[in-house]
């Protein structure tokens, strides 16, 4: 930085002589010195070149995610604009189904704004598949069969005591045979796991952050290429998860988005899901124990 400050410097003295050629008074050598002096003040608050190279080298990180999701997400789009043509909809009336305007639709259609996680939340209210409208994955078959059966205890409290046990139970038969199950299932039986860890149980990132081993918030921001302090706001529940950054996580992660917008107990799911892939045997064993509870609870 150098060279610059002594060129600049030089063109600043014959500028001066000149102008005090010809208006000596106003001009004086206190004038230029002052001028010197901020000159330099001004050129020493240049950020240094490293600093500079490096905030490019994340800016082209950035998008290079930007052009990597692009496709996903025009992908997406078109999966919205053929969910309602199969419902037999134009864009004003899915648009009053969902709850916007029909621009405001027309735009989250065509890719002119994003769809928020609220936006989403509506389309489920709608009967949207969401995780096959979103990443084109189907939705697991699963017969519900344990929450179902928690569901007849009444009491919330008593459901809720009744999960916590039954996952206990479920986890600890899942681990002595974790083997024989598929990398799908060892998925959900980790993150169970994570659930039943984590005391709020209500932050779906908190877990997947648990069962990664990240714990710097910064990582995964990163990953899904969106600032820390957004990221802290959709792990804490204080803002739902857009679009892209669910498209994100489950490219990432293999965790269908509907599981991080708060649309069912993810924690009854997963013990469905994990039941379901469980030996006849084992679920007579479940079983027997839930109907067990029943004389306690």
């Amino acid at each position: 930085a150098f060279l610059p400050l002594l060129l600049s410097s030089l063109l600043l003295l014959l500028l001066h002589c000149f102008l005090f050629c010809a208006v000596p008074r106003i001009f004086s050598f206190q004038t230029f010195f002052f001028f010197f002096i901020f000159f330099f003040f001004l050129m020493d608050r240049r950020p240094p070149r490293s600093t500079l190279s490096s905030s490019s080298a994340a800016s082209d990180v950035y998008k290079r995610q930007a052009m990597e999701y692009t496709d996903r997400y025009k992908a997406f789009c078109k999966r919205m604009s053929i969910y309602r043509k199969l419902m037999d909809y134009d864009q004003a009336k899915m648009a009053v189904r969902v709850g916007m305007t029909t621009p405001e639709y027309s735009n989250r259609e065509v890719g002119r704004s994003m769809v928020s996680g609220i936006d989403l939340r509506k389309f489920s209210d709608s009967g949207v598949d969401i995780d096959k409208m979103l990443v084109d994955v189907d939705e697991k078959p699963c017969r519900h069969v344990i929450s179902s059966k928690i569901e007849t205890f009444g009491e919330e409290s008593k459901k809720e005591y009744v999960r916590g046990v039954v996952s206990e139970h479920i986890l600890y038969m899942c681990e002595k045979k974790i083997a024989d199950f598929s990398d799908e299932t060892v998925k959900y039986i980790r993150l169970l796991k994570s659930i039943d860890k984590d005391s709020t149980k209500d932050s779906m990132l908190k877990c997947i952050r648990d069962v990664n081993g990240i714990t710097d918030q910064q990582v995964i921001s990163d990953n899904l290429g969106i600032s820390r302090f957004k990221y802290s706001k959709i792990e804490n529940n204080k803002e739902l998860p857009d679009a892209m950054v669910l498209i994100r996580l489950y490219d990432l992660y293999g965790y269908v988005p509907s599981m991080y917008l708060n649309l069912y107990d993810v924690r009854g799911r997963l013990l469905d899901y994990i039941f379901d892939s469980m030996s006849q045997k084992d679920q007579e064993i479940i079983m027997n124990f839930i109907n067990n509870l029943k004389e306690f609870v």
